[in-house]
């Protein structure tokens, strides 16, 4: 379709019509025919009034369409004729406005022309009130279209497909409590063009709120009066809100321009919005007016003047329907952050705590709330209820790094400190000056850390020493041990009081070693991490009692009386790693591994023939004798131990005599310990004894 018109269609269309007006004009002989020409002028098939209609051809004349959009001409000679529009409206359309007709003889035609208004306009906005869109507003369109629609949820309406022409625009059915500075207005849109156009109303609004009350918040929740021109630490604020006609939507206290709590309706003890409201509401906000960035150490709000407020959002009076504001003055006093940076932990201890060892930095960042810079700072280690453990003061500016050795003298050091069983320590600043001079920091000592556990003692023993040994030990005699003698056996009474779980390293090596190429060696665990030795000097060796924290505690293993070898470092020992090689000797009375009804004065003999280089002392077997016989107790009769219960081997002679207690069979089982308690293989013999041979 086009809207295209003018001068320039209508005369080539007449020149296309030259011939047929000429042929007509020359045949003068014909009578006089007359006809009519009429029809319609239609936009989007509705009639169209006030177009003018064109007729040129044998004549020209002109007419205006009607309110039924027609138009005639009457009594016109016949001929070719061009029929022409013109004086349509901007943006109607039509596929032509100019089209031919011929009339013939005394006849009507009818020519018809039809269009469409262009709509590609269109119109939207919002109606508002404290930026909230009121919903369900009626918004009437009316111009060269009318159309009628309401507001959505958050207040927009839109029309489109729109012709272009002037409209006037108005809202109606708002609420009651909104005023606008006009619910009407002119606008005149063109062809193509998207216009925005809002109303902006203003509420009046009934709701209202105030700060009731500022009261301290304690630990455990209780509250106490505070005043307002010294707050400080946690509060709690009461507001009291009346809603009024209002639908509130939410309650802010403030604090400056930083927001220390919000409340909105439907959540807690707030009603939700839709639900009826009491007259008035009594709600409660807790402030933390000490609160800084744990990294930076910034405070959240420096001290001095401040106002307190209370903000009141309502659905409509939007966000900052209500506010009130108290004066009030921060005071908190300026404080600091302490971290510990021990040399070893924290370690878990055996009585759950945590516990730290070696050298401590003591980092302080100060809190300054005052805005003010500190340039000194005095910190002391102090025993829970009790006296000063260590103390130093540095300068300089923040962070201020506060080493306490773990070793050295002077008032700082923690040589040889252990935080004694069930107490604490505790780091707290003592003094602190700002820079410029003046009156130090206020409020001080202040604890910056608890509970801190210190351990700088390593485990303690009642001895360390070779086992103290009788004449019929298992072991370790004559300054010798075997292959499974445990090394940790030589501390006794291991004790530590602080973080605990001590353990226990053994070093040992040749006696020619100074201490520092001893604790070079591997540790050992038992005789058999050595080599074997001829002597029972060849070694020497140190204990290393070490805790959970690292402590160490290196002691010389000593000697005891029936362990006495020794020289400068403590005691010696050797090592053999065999047992000893024994067999029965049958010469003579002496009894084999099987026999019957033996002679009197038979007996068991046990020939050493290897003892090692321990070789093997007084007593050196561990022998057992036992009877099964028809007269024996249930499970045998136990000869040696006499009436052992149960019956074990005890330390005896190389030499037994067999003594018979009645018929059975005896069982004799023995092995030989040589001087390092390495075992012999176990020797056994059978002797059946026939009821007529018994001794009586």
């Amino acid at each position: 379709m086009t809207g295209a018109r003018g001068p320039g269609v209508r005369w080539a269309l007449l020149l296309a019509l030259l011939p047929l007006l000429l042929v007509a004009s020359c045949d003068s002989t014909e009578p006089d025919r007359r006809g009519t020409v009429e029809g319609r002028v239609l936009v989007d098939d509705a009639p169209l009034a006030g177009a003018v209609v064109e007729l040129t051809g044998p004549v020209t004349r002109s007419e205006t369409t009607d309110a039924e959009g027609r138009y005639r001409f009457s009594e016109v000679p016949t001929g070719a004729y061009v029929v022409s529009i013109r004086d349509v409206p901007d943006d109607a359309a039509f596929q032509a406005i100019s089209r031919t007709a011929v009339l013939n003889d005394e006849t009507t035609i009818s020519v018809e022309f039809r269009g469409n208004f262009i709509r590609t306009t269109s119109l939207s906005g919002r109606v508002i009130s404290r930026d909230q869109g009121l919903a369900g507003v009626s918004v009437e369109l009316a111009g060269p279209d009318t159309l009628v629609t309401e507001t959505n949820s958050a207040g927009a309406y839109s029309f489109s497909a729109l012709r272009s022409g002037t409209y006037q625009l108005s809202i109606s059915d708002f609420p009651s409590t909104v005023s606008f500075p006009s619910v009407t207005r002119s606008i005149t849109l063109g062809t193509g063009e998207e216009r925005v156009a809002d109303f902006q109303g203003t509420p009046e609004l009934t709701a209202t709120a105030v700060i009731r009350g500022v009261r301290a918040l304690l630990p455990g929740g209780a509250t106490e009066p505070i005043e307002l021109d010294q707050l400080r630490g946690r509060l709690q604020v009461e507001v009291g809100v009346e809603p009024g006609e209002d639908t509130p939507d939410s309650v802010q206290v403030l604090l400056g321009d930083r927001v220390l709590g919000t409340q909105r309706f439907g959540q807690g003890e707030i009603p939700d919005a839709g639900e009826p409201l009491p007259s008035r509401l009594d709600l409660f906000f807790e402030a933390n007016t000490a609160r800084f960035d744990s990294v930076t150490a910034d405070p959240r709000f420096l001290n001095g003047e401040k106002d307190l407020t209370v903000r009141l959002a309502t659905r409509e009076g939007g966000p900052e329907a209500w506010t009130a504001s108290i004066p009030v003055v921060l005071d908190n006093p300026d404080t600091f952050i302490a971290t510990l940076e021990p040399a070893r932990g924290p370690v878990t201890g055996t009585d759950g705590q945590e516990w730290v060892a070696g050298d401590l930095d003591v980092v302080l960042v100060p809190v300054s709330y005052s805005g003010r810079e500190v340039t000194t700072v005095t910190a002391e280690i102090r025993r829970a209820g009790g006296g000063m453990v260590a103390r130093r003061s540095v300068g300089g500016s923040a962070p201020f790094r506060i080493p306490f050795p773990a070793s050295g003298g002077g008032e700082a050091s923690l040589e040889g400190y252990q935080t004694p069983a069930g107490l604490v320590d505790r780091v707290r600043v003592t003094s602190a000056g700002y820079s410029g001079g003046g009156p130090g920091v206020p409020a001080l000592p202040r604890v910056v850390l608890d509970s801190l556990r210190i351990d700088q003692e390593a485990p303690v023993a009642d001895s360390v020493r070779l086992p103290s040994q009788g004449s019929q030990s298992d072991c370790c005699r004559d300054s010798w041990v075997g292959a499974e003698f445990p090394f940790s056996s030589v501390v006794v009474g291991l004790d530590d009081p602080g973080v605990g779980q001590p353990s226990i390293r053994v070093h040992a090596g040749p006696a020619e070693l100074d201490d520092e190429e001893l604790l070079d060696l591997a540790p050992v665990e038992q005789g058999s991490d050595l080599e074997e030795t001829s002597s029972n000097t060849a070694y020497r060796a140190l204990v290393v009692l070490e805790d959970a924290l690292g402590n160490t505690r290196v002691l010389p293993l000593q000697p005891t009386s029936t362990n006495s070898a020794s020289g400068s470092g403590g005691a010696r020992f050797g090592v053999d790693l065999l047992g000893p090689t024994v067999v029965l000797d049958t010469s003579g009375s002496g009894l084999g591994e099987s026999e019957s009804n033996p002679s009197p004065g038979a007996r068991w003999v046990l020939d050493v023939q290897d003892a090692g280089p321990s070789g093997i002392g007084s007593l050196p077997a561990r022998t057992r004798i036992q009877r099964m016989g028809p007269d024996a107790p249930a499970g045998g009769q136990c000869i040696l131990p006499s009436g052992g219960d149960p019956c074990s081997p005890v330390p005896a002679g190389l030499v037994r005599d067999f003594q018979s207690s009645g018929p059975g069979v005896y069982t004799f089982e023995a092995f030989v310990l040589d001087r390092a308690g390495n075992r012999s293989a176990v020797i056994l013999s059978e002797v059946e004894v026939d009821g007529d041979d018994a001794d009586p």
